[in-house]
């Protein structure tokens, strides 16, 4: 991709159109240093995703695209993500272009497998996996409470439109049931459940995430297994200081997770 892509999808823009676009809104800050075009992992693979999709229909095959780039990143030498199940899009970054292992780790990511340590809060302790699952039910709920906002907001200014001065004498002239009631009314109704259609996706990634979590439920102290899902290192005191540095050589699965990779495999790729 050029970087003309990147500095539209920085701003918000449709890369096709060059115009602002709520689907390439989350893409917002993608550069996170103009001078020597550094990125944000995350949201690279997005774009990536996004674009791969639009362009070759790459959403409709079952693949997994690995893209090697010369994009510097702040700390991340590769970037996947293990939900959606069927996602197939993951990065090297230009830091690990020759680190054979970053390869493996990010694909078995797109295969689905978690990290094999436990991950951080923002106070830097440790988060159990009980507490990550009831975190995740936590964020179910608090979208759901967002989304029933979202359609009561629909909900009044449907009110405010039906009930306006120079509508409502129409509208009550003519049952709710008709035609052309229904006609205006559309428009309402498919935003609400569009709405809808989000949560259920939102709901469903979020259960195969808390899913992932009990198939992933072996965890080690980071940085000390020979794992391809360990790290090598560890910020104990999250002061961006490596304190631990660990087995440097990473080399194997267990059958844990090879289980998990079969299974993924024969369900989303194969």
């Amino acid at each position: 991709m050029s970087t003309n892509t990147f500095n539209l999808a920085n701003k918000g823009y449709n890369t096709m159109t060059s115009k602002p676009d709520d689907e390439y809104v989350n893409l917002k800050g993608i550069i996170t240093k103009q001078s020597i075009f550094e990125v944000d992992s995350g949201k690279s693979v997005n774009l990536f995703n996004k674009q791969a999709n639009k362009l070759y229909g790459l959403d409709r095959e079952k693949c997994i695209l690995l893209y090697l780039c010369s994009l510097n990143t702040k700390d991340a030498g590769g970037s996947s993500y293990t939900i959606p199940l069927n996602n197939k899009h993951c990065i090297i970054f230009k830091t690990n272009l020759h680190n054979l292992t970053s390869y493996a780790h990010e694909i078995a990511h797109t295969l689905g497998l978690d990290h094999t340590f436990l991950a951080k809060d923002s106070s830097c302790n440790l988060i159990n996996l009980t507490t990550e699952k009831s975190n995740i039910d936590n964020e179910v709920v608090n979208f759901r409470e967002k989304i029933i906002v979202g359609k009561t907001n629909i909900d009044n200014q449907w009110s405010v439109f039906r009930n306006a001065r120079e509508n409502k004498g129409y509208f009550d002239s003519i049952s709710v049931n008709s035609e052309e009631y229904t006609k205006y009314k559309k428009p309402f109704d498919n935003a609400k459940n569009e709405l809808d259609k989000t949560l259920q996706e939102y709901t469903k990634n979020k259960n195969d995430e808390k899913n992932l979590i009990v198939k992933n439920n072996i965890r080690f102290t980071r940085a000390l297994t020979e794992n391809i899902m360990d790290y090598s290192s560890d910020d104990v005191n999250c002061d961006g200081i490596r304190d631990v540095i660990g087995i440097t050589i990473k080399k194997s699965f267990n059958k844990y997770q090879w289980k998990i990779i079969q299974e993924e495999t024969k369900l989303y790729y194969h």
